[in-house]
């Protein structure tokens, strides 16, 4: 259900923030296949692309993270064109490291 899908995003949010990516990314990698499936969940769409893509851009897999912020754009909301900026500048700097 989509009620089980919040939890889910929640849990791998929660995962990003205590530094565990590996685990984060399994969590937000199995929302991502189910959650668009369901009607009525665009910003949790993109919630779980953003916090998908912060995980992998910490784990390094940068083409993944620009993937999924590509995806994350998609829903016309102005805060979230902010945040997607920001992480696709995160991942310029990195690249140039």
């Amino acid at each position: 259900t989509v009620r089980y899908l919040y939890y889910l995003h929640y849990k791998g949010f929660k995962y990003y923030q205590l530094k565990e990516h590996e685990e984060a990314d399994k969590i937000l990698s199995l929302v991502q296949k189910y959650v668009s499936n369901y009607e009525g969940t665009e910003y949790l769409v993109c919630w779980v692309n953003l916090h998908h893509a912060r995980t992998l851009i910490e784990l390094n897999r940068l083409e993944e993270a620009s993937t999924m912020l590509k995806k994350a754009e998609d829903i016309d909301d102005d805060y979230m064109q902010l945040i997607v900026q920001r992480e696709k500048n995160k991942i310029k700097s990195r690249q140039s490291m």
